[in-house]
């Protein structure tokens, strides 16, 4: 049997877009994870294989004993199991004498009625006989009565590591096997179906956008029999051994998507894997992120939530200058007589210009240089473009690039108030600023 340490049972869900009546988009998402009690998990052993009962109110799990330096015990690798109650799941026990036998054990497998198991193990009338494989266990009242083995021709698997997932319709295996001749080297993915005698195909290898030249393994067919959870340490990850998704392409479960890695929250760096999940989108797995020693059982659940249109950023930076302006007036800067100096309090306006252009990439600003009529025209021409270029210079010093800014200046040509008097000529001697979005 395999180490269950590098086995998972992945389950997870695909993140997809519905539109609504509102038009609004929404996903689904897996909400931060949250570690059993103790009740559940131990100090010093791992936890794993998370299976929940159709009505989600048993569940099924292993552990798998260590000794006092950490290492795993041969054979001593029991399944528990713990049911919901009063808000909590009860201590964990593995107190089933007719799953639990010396050899590895794990449940794979739960029927829709909840009332049949399937098994990771044989379990024949002489112990000395018992050959890997899959058997299936019938509640017996309360009890579970001996399993029997499901026969599937062609399965034989090499080494210690393997595994298996039976669907919940009972007419789909798939098996985690390193077959000799038949794979890449090491555990791949293969696929048993049941035809309408009830008689199992040999396992089909499923296939090189699954597999890879390292372990592919522990997998897990979602309810509709869509989608396909499986672990790899071959496809692209956040760190050991992670959780991906495939969709099935046709009915003879050999053509499949690309795998896309669930992501965050449920993987991490460390080894994560062991998914299951019931009606309600209730999520269990089993990770050893806490410490990166011992794996233990954490809960999660799918929430839909709503996904905000995208922004259009063009759109985001004119909604910007709309606000901005609306606090206050960009459009003027003054200067004293025959001055070019950028004064203290006109610098604010300067500037809330450069906060904007620096969160907007795709702001330009025109900046015009103008003066009154005491002087010569020419001599005005001059002064007007010494002022736009002291505004230039401010934001170049600032951070904003050169060629994101247009100089203008036109002296004493475009007054907006009459020259005859001290305070129209302050109003003319002035530098005008106008954002706009370049192309």
């Amino acid at each position: 049997m395999k180490n269950l340490k590098s086995s998972i049972l992945g389950l997870g869900i695909v993140a997809m877009t519905i539109p609504n009546i509102q038009a609004q988009e929404t996903k689904e998402v897996f909400t931060e994870p949250v570690k059993l009690s103790s009740a559940v998990n131990s100090k010093q052993h791992d936890e794993s294989y998370p299976l929940l009962s159709p009505d989600g109110k048993t569940l099924y799990y292993v552990r798998t004993y260590t000794d006092n330096d950490g290492a795993y015990v041969k054979g001593d690798q029991n399944i528990m199991v713990s049911n919901w109650e009063n808000n909590n799941w009860s201590l964990g026990s593995d107190d089933l004498p007719n799953l639990n036998n010396e050899f590895n054990n794990a449940v794979v497998g739960i029927s829709k009625s909840g009332d049949h198991l399937f098994l990771l193990n044989q379990y024949p009338s002489n112990p000395k006989k018992t050959a890997k494989g899959i058997s299936e266990a019938s509640k017996d009242g309360k009890t579970w009565g001996t399993p029997f083995t499901i026969n599937v021709p062609g399965v034989k698997f090499e080494g210690d590591h393997y595994g298996a997932y039976m669907h919940r319709d009972e007419r789909v295996i798939i098996f985690t096997a390193n077959i000799k001749d038949r794979g890449m080297g090491h555990e791949d993915l293969y696929v048993s179906l049941k035809d309408e005698d009830g008689n199992w195909s040999a396992p089909k290898h499923m296939g090189y956008n699954i597999n890879t030249a390292t372990p592919d393994f522990a997998p897990f067919l979602s309810h509709d029999k869509k989608y396909l959870y499986f672990s790899s340490f071959g496809h692209d990850g956040l760190g050991s051994s992670d959780i991906y998704v495939s969709e099935r392409l046709d009915d003879t479960y050999l053509r499949w998507s690309k795998p896309k890695n669930l992501g965050a929250p449920v993987n991490t760096e460390h080894f994560d894997g062991y998914l299951t999940i019931n009606e309600k989108k209730e999520i269990l797995f089993s990770s050893n992120r806490d410490k990166g020693t011992y794996s233990d059982i954490y809960s999660s659940k799918i929430e839909t939530v709503v996904v905000e249109p995208p922004v259009d950023p063009r759109k985001e930076a004119e909604l910007a200058i709309i606000e901005l302006k609306s606090k206050m007036d960009l459009k003027l800067i003054y200067f004293e007589t025959d001055k070019a100096q950028i004064r203290e309090n006109d610098a604010k306006i300067l500037n809330a210009v450069k906060a904007l252009m620096t969160k907007y990439d795709m702001v330009g600003v025109t900046v015009s240089g103008h003066t009154d009529a005491r002087a010569s025209e020419a001599y005005n021409m001059a002064l007007s473009e010494r002022r736009a270029n002291a505004a230039m210079e401010y934001l170049v010093k600032n951070g904003i690039s050169r060629d994101r800014i247009k100089v203008e200046f036109f002296g004493e040509s475009r007054p907006v108030e009459t020259n005859s008097t001290p305070e129209g000529r302050y109003l003319n001697r002035r530098v005008e600023l106008k954002l706009f979005l370049m192309p």
